[in-house]
C-alpha cells in the first residue's frame, strides 16, 4: 500500500528526518520503511552508519526497520554484511541478533527482493546461540527450509534445563519436516 504513494514522497525530506536526532523513535520507523521505497543505493552509507551508532538504550527502537530498510536498498553484499555484524554466533548482541532477525522475517514474509533461501541461510547462523535458535526455527519451518533439519536435530539432543525453551520448537519443526 505504501508503495502507491511513492511518487509524493521527497527522498531528501527522509534523509533529513532520519539524520535528525530530535524525531521520536515511532516516528523514526516509518521514516525508515519509507526510505525502504523511495531510496537508492547511494543511501546505504547512511544507513549502514545508523546501524553502527553506538546506542544508550539496550534495546533500540526501530532498528529492525533500519535493517529492513538497508537490506531494500542492497543486495548480497549487505545481507553477508548483516550477517558479520549482526547474526555472528560469537559475538552478535541479544537485541541487535533480534532486530536483525525480525527485519529479515519481514523480508521472507512481505518484501521478497532477496530470495528466500538466501534469507534462511541467513537465520540459521543463528542457530548455534541458543538463546536466540528458538526465534529462527520456526521461520524456517515456515518456509520449508529442510535442508536444516539435522543441525536442529542435534540441537534437541543438547537440550538441557538451560535450554529447555528450545524443545517446543524444535519438536514442530521436525514433525512438520517430511
Amino acid at each position: 500500500d505504501l508503495r502507491r504513494i511513492r511518487d509524493h514522497l521527497s527522498r531528501q525530506a527522509l534523509l533529513e528526518r532520519l539524520q535528525n536526532d530530535q524525531v521520536p523513535p515511532h516516528r523514526r520507523r516509518l521514516l525508515w520503511v519509507l526510505l525502504s521505497i523511495v531510496g537508492t543505493r547511494d543511501d546505504l552509507v547512511l544507513v549502514q552508519s545508523r546501524l553502527l551508532a553506538p546506542s544508550e538504550k539496550p534495546v533500540e527502537p526501530g532498528l529492525d526497520a533500519a535493517i529492513a530498510c538497508y537490506l531494500s536498498l542492497g543486495d548480497e553484499r549487505e545481507l553477508r554484511w548483516l550477517e558479520n555484524h549482526f547474526l555472528n554466533p560469537e559475538h552478535a548482541e541479544f537485541s541487535r541478533a533480534y532486530a536483525a532477525i525480525t527485519a529479515l522475517r519481514v523480508h521472507g514474509e512481505e518484501i521478497g527482493v532477496i530470495p528466500r533461501p538466501r534469507l534462511a541461510q541467513a537465520l540459521a547462523r543463528i542457530l548455534p546461540r541458543t538463546d536466540l535458535a528458538d526465534l529462527v526455527i520456526a521461520d524456517l519451518a515456515r518456509w520449508e527450509r529442510w535442508e536444516y533439519r539435522e543441525t536442529i536435530a542435534k540441537l534437541f539432543e543438547k537440550i538441557d534445563p538451560a535450554t529447555e525453551h528450545l524443545k517446543t520448537p524444535i519438536i514442530a519443526y521436525l514433525k512438520q519436516c517430511p
